[in-house]
């Protein structure tokens, strides 16, 4: 886990543009992993979550996203390089979308158990 969590801290595409985008690149990690099937699932989505945190404030994250799981179709995640994180095959970019806004949901809820 902690491999993946200074791989997501230096990975470029989370580092560069508004935090709306940076969200979503973050969860396309999730989804790639997912929809790979790979078996670091569940602690890559912890480290992503735990990344998430270190953006912003609790309510400007939520805010983003519950913007996302409402807006899917939305940003530039589609397409991102996985291969920092192990993962190497990359699903269409419907998929990678919509497991997004699952992953969205998923963190927003967390975010707000952990209040």
């Amino acid at each position: 886990v902690r491999a993946i969590a200074d791989a997501l801290a230096r990975w470029p595409p989370g580092r560069e543009g508004p935090l709306d985008e940076r969200t979503r690149r973050f969860l396309a990690v999730c989804a790639g992993a997912d929809l790979a099937e790979d078996e670091n699932e569940g602690e890559i989505a912890l480290a992503v979550f735990e990344r998430l945190r270190t953006l912003a404030p609790a309510p400007e994250l939520a805010r983003v996203l519950a913007w996302i799981a409402l807006h899917p179709a939305g940003g530039d995640a589609e397409g991102v390089d996985l291969a920092p994180f192990g993962i190497e095959a990359m699903a269409d970019r419907e998929a990678i979308r919509e497991r997004s806004a699952v992953y969205a949901r998923k963190l927003l809820l967390r975010l707000r158990q952990n209040r």
